[in-house]
């Protein structure tokens, strides 16, 4: 049962605030909340039985869904101590509100708790998905990272595994709140979750406020309309219950007539208002208990405003020195903050910033728990910064980056997201947009890129005069249009670029570099006329001084040679590329130009592409290049297959694609294999790859899965399972 504070009662010092640099030290103050559930009993048995089903194997995803300050959190909390007693593995999150998305954050908010109580065995099941998955826990991120591999469909299935695993026979409750300010990225895992949660041990429970408009409540809206998740829809309270509420706050079985007549009018069916109008009648000392009963000293209409931003301004006005500025100070930084940056934005002494922590707890419109503090409620901050003028908001704004920049000069963690707010709420559109463009490129480097696409946009819409820096974000952004296969505006945004006098000085690669990046996009969207045209224009536009050949060039030329059918060409180039690279020292364009010179070699002799590869091989072990390690591999399995339908490099391929997490070439591995061991007539280890590729196929939407599915018939078929052989052979 939560506790209750009220004025003149002892509290719990189990929990003490940081101490202040002058040795004072503050106590974690009980708020003014109902013990129990009032008028809720109907929502939360759907969630219960929603949680029992999911333990049984009958996973869900339901939405709480309801204004703010209806109970939404009320009900998760509920939710999450009645699983906490059956032992259920419980994880939690929440998405922040912001013009700066963090990537995944209210997944790897969730896990980064939960994993402190719940270490991961290393199980086989997770081996492939812990890289993926290194989007969510920052140090399962591995060095060598693979395109495409942070897809949202593959950290959606490898969460999924993961809390089956760390729910075990028990299972496991995943709590997400506020997804109305969700990025894109967690949109997209919770559409997978949802799609995909109903044979695992897991109940997500997700909270929506529904009078938000945006991405995350259309989707909520999609998935209860197409039932592929439940919702529970909170109204609020009635006059009766309202009256109970208040009530049972303060554990009492009636209050005076006037308290409970203003609380009804003025909380409006709102249970966290009528909490915060008690909260303030007892702060006042106006509603007090004497043995057993409560009585009003006052005026109860006097300390009970009409609206609840007048009630928090009324209490901001009632604390004491410079609490009511440490209050909008803290406001400024979000609805959870570091105390320690506070001194330094309110321009107060670290003592008296303490004192007013203290004191503001004590007036009920801050919690905290150890060392973390934040405003009791999303609408308690909201109303905090109602009460700021704007140049208020962006002298404060101001103080808190410079104090922020200070404190963590190198902002990793999640504090660049919140410079990058700050600056923007202090007007430094320049220095926002700088910080948003480093945000930009650490998404695209961490394979959020809808997320990346997003930030770098808004980066652009801050500029006003700043070409260079105008001129990176544009650069950043067609690498992003590149990754996500954006081909079209990846050459409409490098051709206003190509367009600028300015560019060549600007950009940090200058204009040979930008043709070289738009080259390769065009190589790799198949368009080797546009590919020449801009490996052309690289050679015309570098510096006169560089007269020997580049081998990325070279590379290039290669690509659009082999593309083009022309391999005689592409053989010159990607030979001239292979000395070029290994005179300068760049081993992985060597290995890239070996890959192409045995992409030729295979057409005429399978022993010469075998050399070409495994020289790449040897490059990239030498040099630590898992990637291209990969790549030689899985070409010298396909050698073997060509050759005598053997499959060890392929297998060993194969598991090094599952160290690194590249889910999509494990599946495509897969049916090579089956293919392979089929031809060997092995059909019982063939039907095991066959399904292996299956599987992954249906649960991250692969185009292996017609060829992985006939593969599987032609397995039965050597087995003279005919019945079987036919079934999926005409159920591809």
């Amino acid at each position: 049962m939560l506790g209750l504070w009220v004025a003149g009662r002892p509290f719990n010092r189990a929990n003490s605030l940081p101490p202040s640099g002058g040795g004072a030290d503050t106590e974690r103050m009980h708020q003014v909340v109902c013990p129990v559930l009032i008028a809720r009993e109907d929502e939360f048995r759907v969630l219960r039985d929603g949680l029992d089903a999911a333990v049984a194997g009958r996973g869900q995803v339901v939405f709480v869904r309801g204004e703010a300050g209806v109970g939404k959190s009320r009900l998760a909390r509920e939710l999450t101590a009645h699983a906490d007693a059956q032992g259920v593995t419980v994880l939690t999150g929440r998405a922040v509100a912001g013009g700066v998305p963090t990537a995944f954050r209210p997944f790897a908010e969730a896990l980064l708790s939960g994993l402190r109580r719940h270490p991961v065995p290393d199980t086989d099941e997770l081996r492939s998905y812990r890289p993926v998955l290194g989007s969510l826990v920052p140090e399962w991120r591995p060095r060598t990272r693979i395109p495409g591999a942070e897809s949202p469909v593959a950290v959606g299935e490898g969460l999924l595994r993961l809390l089956g695993v760390l729910g075990g026979d028990r299972g496991c409750l995943l709590v997400l709140e506020d997804l109305h300010d969700a990025d894109p990225e967690s949109l997209a895992v919770l559409e997978y979750l949802a799609q995909n949660i109903g044979r695992a041990r897991i109940l997500c429970m997700g909270t929506v406020r529904d009078e938000k408009t945006g991405p995350g409540v259309e989707l909520v809206g999609s998935l209860t309309d197409g039932r592929i998740a439940q919702v529970v829809d909170l109204s609020r309270l009635d006059a009766d219950a309202t009256t109970r509420l208040s009530r049972a706050c303060l554990g009492a079985t009636v209050l005076p007539t006037e308290v409970e007549s203003s609380i009804r009018a003025g909380a409006e069916g709102l249970p966290f208002l009528a909490e915060e109008l008690l909260a303030g009648l007892v702060g006042a000392g106006v509603l007090v208990e004497r043995d057993g009963a409560w009585s009003v000293t006052g005026a109860v209409d006097w300390h009970l405003p009409p609206s609840f931003a007048a009630a928090v301004t009324r209490r901001l006005d009632a604390l004491a020195g410079g609490g009511r500025g440490v209050l909008r100070a803290a406001a400024v930084l979000g609805r959870t903050f570091d105390w320690r940056l506070l001194p330094a934005i309110s321009e107060l002494d670290e003592a008296t910033v303490v004192a007013a922590l203290r004191e503001a707890t004590e007036a009920h419109l801050l919690t905290v728990s150890g060392a973390t503090f934040g405003f009791r409620h999303a609408l308690t901050r909201e109303a905090v910064l109602a009460d700021l003028v704007p140049p208020d908001r962006e002298h404060l704004a101001a103080r808190g980056l410079a104090a922020l920049e200070q404190a963590h000069p190198g902002l990793d963690g999640g504090w660049g997201e919140l410079a990058a707010r700050l600056a923007e709420d202090a007007g430094q559109h320049t220095r926002a947009a700088e910080l948003l463009l480093d945000l930009g490129r650490r998404a695209i480097s961490a394979g959020a890129l809808a997320t990346a696409e997003g930030t770098l946009r808004r980066a652009r819409s801050l500029l006003v005069a700043s070409p260079q820096l105008e001129i990176r974000i544009d650069d950043a952004l067609i690498e992003v249009f590149e990754l996500t296969g954006q081909i079209d505006l990846a050459f409409d945004l490098g051709d206003q670029l190509v367009g600028r006098l300015d560019m060549a000085a600007l950009l940090p690669t200058g204009a040979a570099g930008l043709h070289r990046r738009l080259a390769r996009v065009a190589v790799a969207a198949g368009r080797w006329d546009l590919a020449a045209d801009h490996l052309t224009a690289t050679r015309i536009t570098a510096p006169l001084q560089v007269s020997a050949p580049d081998a990325s060039d070279e590379v290039i030329a290669a690509q659009i040679a082999l593309g083009r059918g022309q391999l005689e060409n592409a053989a010159r180039f990607a030979t001239a590329a292979l000395a070029a690279a290994e005179r300068t020292g760049h081993p992985a364009t060597a290995c890239e130009a070996l890959e192409v010179i045995g992409r030729v070699a295979r057409q005429r002799s399978l022993a010469e592409a075998e050399n070409a590869f495994g020289r790449g091989l040897s490059i990239a072990r030498s040099n630590g290049l898992e990637f291209w390690r990969l790549r030689a591999l899985h070409e010298l399995g396909t050698v073997d297959q060509l050759r005598t339908e053997t499959v060890d490099r392929l297998r060993q391929a194969r598991e090094l694609a599952l160290d690194l997490g590249a889910l999509a070439l494990v599946a495509t591995l897969d049916l090579q294999i089956a293919a392979g061991l089929v031809k060997q007539f092995r059909p019982d280890e063939g039907l095991a790859a066959a399904r292996s590729c299956i599987e992954a196929s249906h649960r991250l939407g692969l185009a292996t899965l017609p060829m992985a599915l006939i593969a599987q018939a032609a397995a039965h078929g050597q087995l003279g399972d005919s019945d079987e052989m036919e079934y999926h052979h005409h159920n591809p």
